[in-house]
């Protein structure tokens, strides 16, 4: 018989994006798991999660593990005898309760990126809202509506920016253990690079491959080969993706600069 999540959300909250569900799986999973936080670390932080008290608790789970100490409901209890919102679910009976829905790292990583989905729902009707509040503000005159545009497109690069990645720092221990992936997947790779092969061996070697995030230039002169050379980087891509089975695509798109 499956475990019924406990509802502790306010009816008047219920309008913005969450999923009470899948945050007290990711909790869970870390309180049975501590190692799971370093596949979790990376895609969230204390203020992507929607409910207060798992603001508090994830806060909390956060500082005792980066000090190399154990977060369990036993470790817990002394941060959160005084918490009012915590004692209100059942205090520790409630950091128990919710371990039942600890869950397998795949499966807390996937919830992690729900929890994240529902923060970025969320960010966006509150960009949403203040774009409607400055547009509908008579009274202040003094603000253009190219203004208001540029202020929200800043708000959602801001936002975009930010994506899965959280901006705080990260334990050593879990950027070495994304350096010893990158090793072996290297290692792995005929190729042994780590990104996607150009097929050009010399700028490959230098480079690793064409890496996610990677914005690479190829800058000369009229009439020199730039578009001829990244039509067959594009090509050399396509084959290596191709061949290895993975469903991905490649574009290219080339537009030349007018006169003016």
């Amino acid at each position: 018989m499956s475990q019924q999540p406990f509802k502790i959300v306010e009816n008047s909250q219920k309008q913005l994006p969450n999923n009470i569900e899948a945050e007290q799986a990711v909790i869970a999973s870390i309180l049975v798991s501590n190692d799971i936080y370093d596949e979790i670390s990376p895609i969230l932080n204390p203020q992507k999660f929607f409910d207060p008290i798992h603001v508090k608790l994830y806060e909390t789970i956060e500082k005792l593990i980066s000090k190399g100490l154990l977060a369990n409901p036993i470790t817990l209890k002394n941060h959160f005898e005084n918490n009012e919102g915590l004692k209100e679910l059942g205090g520790q009976e409630y950091l128990i309760k919710i371990t039942k829905f600890s869950t397998s790292v795949k499966q807390a990583i996937d919830y992690a990126n729900i929890v994240q989905e529902m923060h970025v729902r969320r960010e966006l009707i509150k960009i949403s809202q203040s774009v409607l509040d400055e547009a509908s503000t008579n009274a202040d005159v003094s603000t253009s509506g190219v203004e208001i545009i540029q202020n929200a497109e800043k708000s959602l690069f801001d936002l975009a920016e930010r994506g899965h990645f959280n901006q705080s720092f990260i334990k050593f221990e879990s950027a070495l253990k994304q350096t010893i992936n990158m090793a072996k997947s290297a290692y792995q790779n005929e190729e042994g690079i780590v990104g996607v092969p150009t097929g050009l061996a010399d700028l490959d070697s230098r480079l690793g491959g064409m890496h996610k995030q990677d914005l690479i230039i190829i800058a000369g002169r009229p009439s020199m080969g730039k578009t001829a050379l990244a039509t067959n980087i594009a090509f050399h891509a396509a084959k290596n993706i191709e061949s290895r089975g993975l469903k991905s695509t490649v574009a290219f798109f080339s537009l030349e600069m007018s006169s003016e």
